[in-house]
């Protein structure tokens, strides 16, 4: 299966199998890879998080094969993906509670959620991540939206209530990254 189908599937599992911001879109793709999503793209920490331009590639993509529409506000802020052809999109099975759980988060938290991730990732530890996370984020975090982060890494499986890892989906955990790059894989 390749990359284009487990996204057709991300839409496909999401009300309206709609994508409501080029935000969200990357955060949810970047946690369900977390979670276990055969996918494999490059994440990077970006000004509002991790970012992918090998997933934004894939749907400008699907955008010009007809399998994905593109729309924006008239100001061109706001982006919206709705799949159009979901013929070979597939069922995501256990983490379709992740993607519904993502989906009801305020984007802000779920930025959050996702930039600690990304620096768990990059092999931090729980409070560092938190710090790095917060240095980051400056200007959107609260404390209310970092508390929704937190919750939501939980409940899609990401983190326990102790604040340790969850094993990936190969079962073990993240190695510490040997350079001092923010590039995750």
């Amino acid at each position: 299966m390749d990359r284009i189908q487990h996204l057709a599937a991300v839409m496909a599992s999401h009300h309206k199998r709609t994508v409501s911001g080029r935000v969200r879109l990357q955060k949810t793709v970047m946690l369900l890879q977390s979670c276990g999503l055969p996918t494999d793209y490059g994440f990077r920490l970006h000004f509002r998080g991790p970012y992918s331009e090998e997933l934004q590639a894939d749907m400008a993509l699907m955008e010009a094969y007809g399998l994905v529409e593109e729309r924006s506000d008239q100001l061109g802020r706001s982006y919206e993906y709705e799949l159009l052809d979901d013929s070979f999109a597939y069922d995501l099975g256990r983490l379709k509670p992740a993607v519904d759980s993502i989906e009801q988060s305020d984007v802000a938290s779920l930025e959050l959620a996702a930039t600690y991730q990304a620096f768990r990732e990059l092999g931090e530890e729980h409070e560092a991540a938190l710090e790095s996370m917060r240095r980051k984020k400056a200007r959107s975090w609260s404390k209310e939206r970092e508390s929704r982060a937190l919750d939501l890494l939980k409940v899609i499986g990401l983190l326990v209530s102790d604040c340790s890892p969850i094993a990936s989906a190969s079962g073990r955990l993240p190695e510490p990254s040997a350079s001092s790059t923010q590039s995750l894989r």
